[in-house]
């Protein structure tokens, strides 16, 4: 029976492994096959037949074939997130053809078309006073208070250098203590700026200086070129992204970070893609 067990069990979906919206979803499907066959036939089978599909689900993390790429087609990212999943839609820019972002941003200064009207840019006007609040902000530190009053939220805790949670219920982390300070910088930039600003709530503001970040071209912490670098991922229920990070040349400091679906194309076009989507 052991050496059964073992050939059935399947270490690729289950243990440290184990996709929670996909066993749910599949713990339904058994309850779903079960509860029919017990009061069509007999409550004996349809216990037998509850018990096989549970082991199945308990062994190899799926009773259905297939059941991955079924839940990376079908499910939604705001179902994954009711499961505590980290969806790349957190970090992918799929911009809302009726969020302010472009309009914003160009009403505070902050970003210009080039001269030929292609490509987005950081104006030099916003472009120094934001590294200048960075260096101001670095001597300070980056507290819960400043983070509050930079997200407009009620309540932040700190958990690490770079993660808070915010309003006791959404964990926000950035990818360095540079990132932090960037976003922390901008925004007071953007709030000294806009009337609007104080309008959005802490998670438009959050996609905002995202964003926004992915606009920088030197690091915040040592003033050295930022180089796009790439990466495909795959998470269990989602299709294959690529992910785009700005990372300091010198400090090796990741900065921004974005992802798109898909496994083609270079960094620097994929950047641009990007930076034109923010707009």
């Amino acid at each position: 029976m052991p050496e059964v067990i073992g050939r059935l069990r399947q270490p690729e979906y289950t243990g440290e492994n184990r996709c929670l919206p996909c066993t749910v979803v599949n713990v339904a499907l058994s309850l779903a096959l079960a509860v029919p066959v017990g009061l069509l036939l007999d409550p004996g089978i349809g216990a037998v037949v509850l018990v096989l599909a549970l082991g199945a689900v308990y062994l190899r993390g799926y009773l259905v074939p297939g059941t991955p790429e079924l839940t990376k087609r079908y499910l939604p990212s705001r179902v994954l997130a009711l499961f505590g999943k980290e969806s790349f839609a957190g970090r992918r820019i799929d911009v809302d053809p009726d969020a302010p972002t472009d309009e914003l941003l160009v009403a505070a200064g902050a970003l210009e078309t080039t001269e030929d009207g292609g490509d987005a840019r950081l104006t030099e006007a916003f472009g120094e006073a934001w590294i200048g609040r960075i260096a101001e902000m670095r001597g300070t530190g980056f507290s819960e208070t400043a983070i509050e009053e930079a997200l407009g939220a009620g309540e932040v805790s700190m958990h690490g250098e770079a993660a808070a949670v915010v309003d006791g219920r959404k964990s926000k982390r950035w990818l360095s203590t540079a990132a932090l300070g960037a976003d922390l910088a901008a925004a007071a930039e953007l709030e000294a700026r806009l009337e609007t600003w104080t309008d959005l709530d802490p998670t438009e503001r959050l996609d905002v200086l995202r964003g926004l970040r992915l606009f920088l071209e030197e690091c915040p912490d040592c003033r050295a070129a930022l180089e796009p670098e790439e990466y495909v991922a795959e998470h269990c229920c989602e299709r294959p992204h690529t992910v785009v990070e700005l990372v300091c040349s010198a400090c090796e400091t990741p900065v921004a970070e974005a992802a798109v679906v898909g496994t083609d194309e270079r960094p620097a076009t994929r950047l641009r893609a990007l930076r034109s989507r923010s707009m």
